[in-house]
This record gives structure tokens, sequence and C-alpha cells, in this order.
């Protein structure tokens, strides 16, 4: 650039993108930098910005592209039937203005989710509820999300357990019985949860199983016992 610099008029076609009115080149050098702000779009841009010197122009052009679903993610992502757990959906940017709308999914009816969750505008992040079922044995569920992309997160959910075996009474003579009761940490599911029972002694003697009804958390069994 001769003495005193030289002024680089600048322009772009397109708000999605804005640039200074001028950049100087300064003197003995061939060149500048200026920025280039962008704004969130809810489809891809294409921005001509153009420079003008001495009469002449040159142009570039840049790509300004929406924001994509860069993740979603489950807390818990392991958890037992008829629980639920918080879903995050995650852009790579800010949504646009209107918000972005994130259709979900699941591979399983043992999970439930939204048909979709919005992000607000300038946001980057939603959460929704995923709803679960009890289940019978353990249950991988893929949850989705897709906006400009598919992402997706593995729920395991898992069967009930025994969380507690209870005897009414606890103490008797021999020759009576007593009453026991199976408790699972959450509901049995559909058809049921049998569970086994075994005694370490003979002076007592239990079913070889009980079954918990479905969506039910306990189930009663008789201990038989004899005179000792």
């Amino acid at each position: 650039a001769p003495a005193g610099g030289s002024t680089v008029t600048l322009s772009s076609n397109n708000a999605a993108a804005t640039v200074p009115a001028s950049v100087t080149v300064l003197e003995g050098t061939t060149t500048a930098t200026f920025a280039i702000n962008t704004t969130t779009v809810g489809s891809a841009a294409s921005v001509t910005i153009s420079g003008t010197y001495n009469g002449g122009t040159q142009t570039a052009t840049l790509a300004v592209n929406p924001p994509a679903l860069a993740s979603v993610s489950l807390s818990p992502n392991s958890l037992v039937g008829g629980n639920s757990s918080t879903a995050t959906v995650t852009l790579n940017g800010p949504a646009p203005a209107g918000g972005a709308e994130v259709m979900l999914s699941e591979s399983a009816p043992d999970a439930t989710v939204p048909v979709s969750v919005m992000v607000a505008a300038g946001e980057t992040t939603a959460t929704f509820a995923v709803n679960t079922t009890a289940v019978g044995a353990m249950t991988p569920v893929t949850v989705s999300g897709a906006y400009n992309g598919t992402q997706s997160a593995i729920l395991t959910i898992n069967p009930p357990v025994i969380s507690s075996v209870s005897l009414s009474p606890s103490t008797l003579v021999g020759g009576a019985s007593s009453t026991g009761t199976v408790t699972l940490s959450s509901p049995a599911p559909a058809g049921g949860a049998s569970v086994a029972l075994l005694s370490d002694s003979g002076s007592a003697t239990v079913p070889v199983n009980v079954t918990v009804a479905g969506g039910a958390t306990t189930a009663t069994f008789t201990v038989g016992t004899v005179a000792v």
C-alpha cells in the first residue's frame, strides 16, 4: 500500500453476515484482516463478501449454516422400569429465531418420549422426560433426536429386584405358621414376577416360588414350621 495506507470498501449481500464499512491496508503492506460477524440462521445461507479498491472488486463466498443436533444425553442412562429419565438435546450453535424443533423417537415401547422438543431461540439445549414401563428382563432402548442431523443415546431399562423379605411373626412356636412378604424395588411387569423361595432349615418350609402380580410390588406366602 502507498504512503498513508489504502482503504478497501467492504460489503455483504446478506444480513446473515455483516462486515465493517472498510478496512485499511497499512503503508508498505499488502494485506489486512477484518471480522465477519454472523447471525443464527434457520437454513443454509450463501453470503458474498466484497472488497472494492481503485475501481476493482474482489469477492469471496461464506457459507453460513444453521445449527445441527450435536448430542442426546440421558440422566440416568440406566434405571428400573417404571421410573423416568431426563434427556437433554444439545445443538452445536444457538437456535434461530422461532426456536429449533427437534423431532424425537424411541426404538421400543418400553420407553416413551414426546413427539418433539423445542430449543428456544438463542439457546443450545432443551430437556424432556423419558418415561418407562416395568420390564421382565434388561431392555436397551435407543432414544433419538433429529434436527439437521440425527443423534441418539441408549437407555437401559432393568427389571425390578427384591428389596426385602419380611416375616410376621418372625418368632413362633414350632408347628405354627408365619406369613412371609416379598417386596420388589418397583412394580412387577405385565404377567407378574416370579420370586424363587428357599428355606435353609427343614424346620421351616416355603413354596418353591411366589408371584408378584403385574403392577404390584408385594406378594405374601405361608411359612410352615414343625415342632422343635
